[in-house]
């Protein structure tokens, strides 16, 4: 049956291979797509690979829309004048809207799968409605209308789609491996992209920040390789020995301090709360994993870098060195921040109840209502604070709150059962107390709905582990998986 479907797709990709070059050459019919019939063929075969994928796992393609820069454009829609304002974060949404339609349709042939979709959920999902009801409202009395618009209707889309994946994507344990292995290879593709860049000088200052998105989910990875339930020895080895290395490397390239230090606050938590403990090592090898990232940094800036990157690596290290002397010639994207943060500070008890309206950051700061450029305090809690006062403030705590009561209490199992999800809660909520907005804290969105999707497979889906984790972790007296690594 399979030799057969493979068949009837490579038989309809010559077909249209055919019928391509057939209209460009065959029947002289002009065609202003300037692309080569390999290029065709390829891209087609690529689709049709990705529809299948998508449809047996879904959850892979998360994370690139997470992630994604919203003013980064992809060359290969550059060449269509139809797509040439395609940005990566539209395209990587796109890819991740056909993940959910597959899974729906899917969903559509199962009895009762519809109705289960947000069984366990409702909490989550009315403290994030309300939520989006605070940044919506509060838009009626933003003196930015233009920004404010285009910042509202991201934060629906973009952020409501990540919050909701996760209940159609994350059914089962198998669809949360799908969804970490994903994850790891486009961390280990974005990592390598990142080194190849660094060595070639090609990132700097002005150009558009995709590096500050590849260093968070290059550390997030990292988080959900060192927590995540690996039973395998070989494959434990293989993610603390070979996986982690690389990533360490990509998230120094990355050249990002925001991620780094919250990677290095987190790790140094799971080594003092019995409850943050890795599930995939000890906390002598929690220690290798931060040197290695130390190293990482080092081996790079000494002898990697080069051209403009090694000048910004130069200037945002002699920048934090200035700041932690408390000098006042310190001059970079820090010292801008914590200016922001001052200034942010300032101004809540203006409007202290209500807020600025969204965006109304860009006209308190920056005096200007230009929907080209982004305007936020980079910190998520004073830009609620700023543009949506204390009743935005209370709901994004009633979000959050409730995603981390939770895992703290466990008592539905859940962060037991799938031991990343705390931590990766702390990390992403760190990572966006240094850079963002609520539209690009999209990946704190879905966390939050990831814990309720989670929480619904540990009240009523059987565990799909072979053995429990506490076999593994002592590792001592019985036939199994090795010891915990890094344990004597």
């Amino acid at each position: 049956m399979r030799a057969r479907k493979l068949g009837i797709l490579i038989l309809l990709t010559m077909l249209l291979l055919a019928a391509v070059v057939g209209l460009q050459g065959g029947l002289d019919f002009d065609i202003t797509f300037r692309f080569d019939p390999v290029w065709i063929a390829a891209g087609i075969l690529f689709g049709m690979f990705a529809i299948f994928l998508s449809a047996r796992h879904p959850a892979a393609f998360i994370a690139p829309m997470l992630f994604a820069p919203r003013v980064m454009e992809l060359p290969v829609f550059s060449r269509f004048a139809e797509t040439r304002n395609l940005t990566a974060l539209a395209v990587t949404a796109g890819i991740l809207g056909l993940a959910i339609f597959m899974r729906f349709l899917w969903l559509c042939k199962q009895p009762g799968a519809i109705w289960d979709l947000f069984r366990g959920g409702k909490r989550a999902i009315i403290a994030y409605l309300l939520f989006a009801a605070v940044i919506a409202l509060s838009y009626l009395y933003t003196p930015a209308p233009d920004s404010g618009g285009d910042k509202l209707l991201d934060f629906l889309v973009f952020g409501s789609l990540a919050f909701f994946a996760p209940f159609l994507l994350v059914r089962t344990e198998k669809d949360y491996r799908d969804f970490v292995i994903g994850t790891v290879i486009f961390s280990l593709a974005a990592a390598g992209y990142m080194l190849g860049a660094s060595h070639q000088g090609r990132l700097a200052e002005h150009q558009h920040p995709q590096h500050i998105g590849v260093g968070q989910l290059v550390g997030w990875a990292i988080l959900l390789l060192l927590f995540h339930r690996i039973t395998d020895r070989y494959l434990r080895a293989a993610a603390l020995f070979v996986c982690i290395p690389c990533l360490a490397v990509g998230l120094a390239a990355a050249e990002t301090r925001g991620p780094l230090l919250a990677l290095v606050l987190v790790l140094g938590l799971s080594m003092v709360f019995s409850r943050l403990k890795t599930s995939l090592i000890s906390r002598r090898a929690t220690a290798y994993v931060m040197l290695t990232v130390a190293l990482a940094v080092f081996v790079l800036s000494t002898f990697w870098f080069v051209g403009t990157v090694q000048h910004s690596f130069q200037k945002k290290t002699s920048e934090m060195v200035q700041l932690m002397q408390g000098s006042t010639e310190a001059n970079g994207t820090a010292t801008k921040r914590l200016a922001f943060y001052k200034a942010a500070l300032h101004t809540i008890p203006d409007h202290p109840i209500l807020g600025w309206g969204v965006s109304g950051w860009s006209m308190y700061y920056f005096r200007t209502d230009d929907r080209r450029v982004f305007h936020y305090p980079h910190n998520l809690v004073l830009e609620v604070a700023v543009e949506q006062g204390i009743v935005g403030l209370v709901a994004l705590l009633n979000l959050l709150g409730t995603a981390f009561i939770i895992l703290k209490r466990d008592n539905d199992g859940v962060a037991g059962r799938f031991p990343s999800l705390l931590p990766a809660l702390i990390f992403l909520f760190l990572v966006t107390m240094f850079s963002g907005d609520i539209v690009e804290h999209r990946y704190l969105w879905f966390w939050c709905g990831m814990v309720f999707a989670c929480r619904r497979i540990a009240l009523f889906e059987p565990n799909e582990e072979e053995a429990p984790l506490e076999e593994w972790v002592e590792g001592a007296g019985h036939e199994g998986p090795a010891p915990v690594l890094g344990e004597a």
